[in-house]
């Protein structure tokens, strides 16, 4: 699985190489995360991605931080919140 990461504070852009069933993908500046974002704006673990199969499939992105995450102009605003990013 590749996942495109891109910076809009500084522009910089990116890609990371993640083992194809990884599920879930959890994200933040912590080393333990699958995909780490060196950034002091990005909490230790900020977010997770899932697949959704049981669900309907698709994909969600959890607020883990309980910090706001805007994703596609929804504010996840509590911890365990989700948005679904794409449906399969």
């Amino acid at each position: 699985m590749r996942i495109e990461v891109v910076n809009t504070l500084t522009g910089s852009t990116g890609a990371v190489e993640l083992p194809p069933n990884l599920n879930p993908v959890r994200i933040g500046h912590h080393p333990r995360n699958d995909l780490v974002l060196d950034s002091p704006h990005v909490g230790a673990e900020a977010a997770a991605i899932d697949n959704d199969a049981a669900g309907g499939g698709g994909w969600r992105l959890w607020n883990r931080s309980g910090k706001e995450i805007r994703v596609g102009g929804v504010a996840l605003n509590g911890r365990n919140q989700y948005a679904r990013l794409l449906r399969a």
